[in-house]
């Protein structure tokens, strides 16, 4: 049971066991949704590798629309309504094109971001939209388990860049993409190849971080061992996509429980296993 000095921040949804006949059905009609989106991705994505003309053009109209209907990109954004306030440090580690910081700036009361993005295009990018200063800090690095210089490989499928799957490893670049486009032909791969600069979370000397949002395609567990002093410390809430089972294990020990968000009921649900929703969420346990 979560408790503490500031859990008031679940006004109306707190944290319950799901469990019975309509938590099951429930949980299949989630299933069913989460198939389709899956579909609805892949035909996306094909279509921008068969005309990668469309790319910048999708991705400008796409933000417009959420920052226009105030709808965050991905919905577990919406939980941290209940977990966050105003003036809390939240980290955003993989920046891509800005979607998080958007959904950030989307929360009922101003945050303050600092973005880490390794990749010197998208980089730019981020500099050219948000400018750096005010409530978006920008860092030029990717966060791991220590301060190295290394490479980022970004996948180009038929002339289309796939920058949101820049990955450090290189032998990876391809296992992104074999589920993302149908009638995946190996031939038409290739890959981009920056360097970049890694350094540790620890090593900033960050004071009071809330939150950090961590989706940087198979580094995830490097960017929290390197990390551990701020996690201890801090015990920010942490988002992760589709975390793996050794990122579990090790935070089990720190005091953080798993949570899923029920977008339909406005909650968090403790969870021992992944669920069909693109992030998990983290919680640690509170003093006192």
């Amino acid at each position: 049971m979560i408790g503490g000095e500031g859990w008031d921040r679940f006004p109306r949804t707190g944290v319950v066991q799901v469990n019975g006949w309509m938590a099951s059905v429930r949980e299949r009609l989630r299933h069913r949704i989460y198939r389709l989106r899956i579909r609805v991705r892949r035909s996306i994505r094909t279509v921008l590798t068969t005309f990668p003309a469309l790319a910048e053009a999708k991705s400008d109209l796409q933000q417009a629309f959420y920052r226009r209907t105030k709808r965050p990109f991905e919905r577990e954004f919406r939980a941290l309504r209940h977990l966050l306030a105003d003036g809390d440090i939240c980290l955003d580690v993989g920046a891509n094109r800005g979607q998080s910081i958007d959904a950030l700036r989307m929360l009922p009361f101003g945050v303050k971001v600092i973005s880490f993005e390794p990749n010197p295009d998208l980089y730019r990018r981020l500099v050219d939209r948000y400018g750096d200063g005010g409530d978006v800090s920008l860092l030029p690095c990717g966060l791991g388990h220590e301060d190295c210089r290394t490479n980022i490989h970004v996948p180009v499928y038929n002339g289309y860049m796939f920058d949101g799957l820049g990955t450090l490893h290189d032998d990876e670049t391809d296992l992104w993409l074999r589920d993302e486009v149908y009638f995946f032909d190996e031939r038409k791969l290739d890959t981009v190849t920056y360097s970049c600069d890694i350094v540790t979370l620890d090593s900033l000397e960050l004071d009071s971080v809330a939150f950090i949002k961590l989706d940087v395609q198979g580094s995830e567990f490097s960017a929290l061992r390197g990390a551990r002093q701020t996690l201890e410390r801090d015990r920010p809430t942490l988002m992760v996509e589709r975390p793996q089972d050794e990122i579990i294990d090790y935070l089990a020990p720190l005091g953080y429980r798993m949570y899923d968000y029920d977008h339909e009921q406005d909650r968090l649900v403790e969870v021992d296993a992944l669920t069909d929703n693109v992030n998990m969420l983290f919680v640690a346990d509170r003093p006192g």
